[in-house]
């Protein structure tokens, strides 16, 4: 007995390239060593202090990595790990992949030191978002050396919206990705088939700069005369230096 399997997507996908639609790379890819030293007009009775920042273009699309760096910075030099919070954002899945990094910041004659986490948050949806204040708590030296109490710094709260391209508001599913593959394999040749026998067919999708989550769920359908029996699908994600890729597998046996 020989048989076709049919695989019904049922769904749209759309694959966008950041540069399809005047994007360009996403610029969260962060080496592992310390950063150099950054200019810019600091007072030292601001510190310490916290800031928040959203990278890249001001156009974010649903499910694009929308890269937010939380820094602090201290007058001489951190006693201890600051603390960064676990960043929640409604209807918005929040990653940070990455260690904290430590740098200094220059200002006239003076050097201090800083250390910044990066998070990526990913839209689930159209709309405007606001990150929530990120809560730091830090220690660091005082002028006798000694370090001082915890002290707890506030950054401000973020807003940023999402789009969805013109022409692909209907889609049931949206995937924003610049690398997307899907691939099948059988357990056995579909050959010299017997009444009973049984095929596992398992399809696997992988996708760059986005989560397990946003892989859209796939339908299968059988010939006339055959079972089908479809296992629950196992989502993941793995991140290598500054780079996420998402994967979904899905597996069914056909009998």
């Amino acid at each position: 007995m020989r048989f076709k399997p049919i695989l019904a997507l049922w769904l749209l996908l759309i694959a966008l390239s950041g540069n399809a639609f005047g994007q360009t790379s996403l610029p969260w890819a962060r080496s592992e060593q310390t950063k150099g030293p950054e200019k810019e007009e600091i007072l030292e009775s601001q510190l310490p202090l916290v800031r928040a920042r959203i990278e890249g273009s001001s156009e974010v699309w649903v499910g694009q990595a929308v890269p937010l760096n939380v820094e602090v910075i201290v007058p001489s030099w951190f006693t201890g790990a600051p603390r960064f919070p676990e960043l929640e954002v409604p209807n918005a899945v929040t990653l940070s992949p990455e260690a904290a990094v430590n740098f200094v910041v220059q200002s006239a004659v003076k050097t201090f030191s800083a250390q910044g986490r990066r998070y990526l948050i990913f839209p689930q949806g159209k709309g405007k978002y606001t990150v929530p204040s990120a809560k730091v708590e830090v220690t660091y030296a005082m002028p006798d050396g000694k370090s001082s109490a915890p002290k707890y710094l506030t950054s401000p709260s973020l807003i940023f919206e999402a789009w969805v391209p013109a022409g692909a508001e209907g889609a049931k599913y949206f995937l924003t990705t610049k690398n997307f593959h899907i691939s099948q394999s059988l357990d056995r040749k579909l050959e010299d088939l017997e009444v009973g026998d049984s095929i596992i067919r398992t399809v696997n999708m992988t996708a760059e700069d986005t989560v397990g989550m946003t892989l859209p769920p796939l339908s299968f359908e059988a010939p006339e005369g055959i079972r089908l029996y479809t296992g629950v699908p196992k989502i993941s994600e793995k991140a290598e230096r500054g780079r996420i890729e998402a994967t979904r597998t899905e597996t069914t046996t056909y009998v």
